[in-house]
């Protein structure tokens, strides 16, 4: 094939498709994608042609790439759930996911020794609930509060009696006091996400005190002091690194680093949607996806509010998303708890 630029192949490949030379096309947008293996356009033209070659799973697999580079859209998305039914693998039992929870080992997640061996400062770092909780969950909600999502999901959240550990960002905290007053007086748990939602291995030791300080001068404003202090670094970055340990353990030693083994993926959310049957099939998705993890045995689940600095995702999307993850949670036997 001569040499050719992924744009190049990417439009060749839309030509072949509507032709019907969905194996032609398929072979172009491989190509494309070692040209520019972060097209999520392509990622999301190889799932139809392989969906159009009944290769389900294939199908599955490019569309999943396509949905964590945000570029799967509302049909596409339809397509996927088709493909999810046809290859078997969306019907899922809570017996099965009982299954999963009794029989995953603890001890395959990771242990920070295994990173940061010899370190002066070792922080403890918490993925899971730990065996001996396999049927509890904990639902945890970063990058709030947001004046257009928060109340919507604190509002789901009341619904259906959970309570939940919001992880906030100390700006937003600041900007708007009031949204954080509800959070608390509906007893939910708050907690440290950093003033600015900076990746902490990026920043001086200074800089990760001033975070950790001025974020808990902020929420000390709605409760006393934690002890422990958990707190969750922004994007998770940095649970193993021994720079990010010395810097927190010097501020106050008493911080656990609550990280997550189950992702919702509810970020990758569209942040609109083409009509409502997408958005509750998005939302559908994720749960199955997050109820299905291997890892769902005494889960800390991560999942979202809108961060303030991007686009407002589409509130309704949230009420779907929390809505459906907590029933059927609590359909596959689980129980929600607090730190």
């Amino acid at each position: 094939m001569d040499e050719r630029t992924a744009q190049e192949l990417t439009e060749s490949a839309a030509i072949a498709q509507q032709k019907g030379r969905h194996l032609d096309a398929a072979a172009m947008l491989h190509e494309a994608l070692t040209h520019d293996q972060w097209n999520g356009g392509s990622w999301r033209a190889l799932g139809r042609s392989w969906y159009e070659l009944r290769q389900l799973r294939a199908a599955e697999n490019a569309w999943h790439r396509a949905e964590l580079l945000g570029s799967l859209d509302g049909p596409t998305a339809r397509l996927r759930e088709m493909a999810l039914i046809a290859s078997g693998r969306k019907a899922f039992s809570p017996e099965e996911v009982g299954a999963r929870a009794r029989s995953f080992n603890h001890g395959a997640l990771p242990a920070i020794e295994h990173f940061v061996a010899d370190a002066e400062f070792r922080l403890p770092v918490l993925f899971s609930l730990g065996e001996q909780n396999r049927f509890q969950a904990m639902l945890t909600i970063d990058d709030g509060p947001h004046p257009q999502t928060s109340r919507v999901i604190l509002k789901t959240l009341k619904d259906h009696a959970v309570k939940a550990v919001f992880f906030l960002v100390g700006s937003s905290v600041e900007a708007y006091p009031e949204i954080v007053a509800e959070i608390v007086a509906d007893g939910h748990y708050v907690a440290s996400h950093g003033w600015r939602h900076e990746r902490f291995p990026l920043l001086s030791p200074e800089e990760m005190v001033d975070e950790m300080d001025r974020t808990e001068r902020a929420l000390m404003q709605f409760r006393p002091t934690p002890k422990p202090y958990y707190f969750r670094l922004p994007g998770g970055d940095g649970w193993a690194d021994q720079r990010v340990h010395a810097a927190i353990h010097g501020w106050n030693p008493d911080v656990v680093l609550v990280h997550w083994c189950v992702d919702s993926t509810d970020s990758m959310a569209p942040f609109e949607f083409l009509d409502k049957e997408a958005r509750e099939l998005d939302a559908e998705l994720r749960v199955l996806h997050t109820l299905t993890d291997p890892a769902f045995s005494a889960p800390i689940i991560l999942a979202h509010d809108n961060i303030v600095v991007l686009r407002t995702r589409d509130p309704a999307f949230y009420h779907q998303f929390y809505s459906r993850l907590i029933e059927e949670t609590r359909r596959c036997g689980f129980e929600f708890v607090l730190p």
